[in-house]
């Protein structure tokens, strides 16, 4: 059988959705506006929904947000 692999990205947009942003910085209470997507290949289009999002202080994946 055939094995495909999906690629998942998340990329930090522009207010106004027409960019990826350059910078990611930002202030207490600013929205980050996100674009999650999923590249199937050739495989049949899926529809990705994200669960929750967590922001912290640093990017070790293992800090707690709190």
């Amino acid at each position: 059988f055939s094995e495909e692999k999906l690629v998942f990205s998340l990329r930090l947009m522009e207010e106004n959705w027409s960019a990826e942003k350059m910078t990611p910085t930002f202030q207490l209470g600013d929205i980050a506006h996100l674009q999650a997507q999923v590249h199937t290949g050739s495989h049949v289009p899926l529809r990705l929904f994200v669960d929750h999002c967590v922001a912290t202080l640093t990017p070790d994946w293992s800090t707690s947000p709190y």
